[in-house]
């Protein structure tokens, strides 16, 4: 064998080009998050999942088609209202210098539960108005 050789086996395994059936929906969940609100790529998602890149390609793809691009499912949405609350409790900044930090500020502060409550409500939304359960 050359070392120019390729063996067909390699570049076709129908394990990898088939979808598993048993994805959870906190992992598809993950998924169609990260890819509709993320700069992450598609690999970089499917090592996250625990997933293979083709697969984690597929699952946005008929989350599209099912009508996933709802802004519910966007995780960085809640975020905006609390970090608005919390940047202007006590007035709104006096400059836009004020305001920047203000704002990376609370954003580094922002608690875990909050996040976490985030990610349960797109999962909610998802068994609600698609059946996944």
């Amino acid at each position: 064998m050359t070392p120019y050789s390729l063996n067909f086996s390699t570049l076709y395994n129908p394990s990898i080009n088939k979808m598993p059936r048993n994805i959870d929906i906190a992992t598809r969940a993950l998924v169609v998050t990260l890819k509709a609100s993320s700069s992450k790529t598609t690999i970089e998602i499917a090592t996250l999942a625990g997933l293979n890149p083709r697969t984690v390609d597929r699952i946005y793809e008929r989350a599209i088609d099912a009508g996933f691009d709802s802004p519910n499912l966007n995780a960085i949405e809640p975020a905006w209202p609390y970090l608005k609350r919390n940047t202007t409790k006590k007035g709104a900044p006096k400059s836009r210098t004020e305001a920047i930090a203000m704002w990376q500020a609370t954003w580094k502060n922002l608690p875990l539960e909050a996040i976490q409550r985030w990610i349960e409500r797109i999962l909610r939304y998802v068994q609600e108005t698609r059946g996944w359960k």
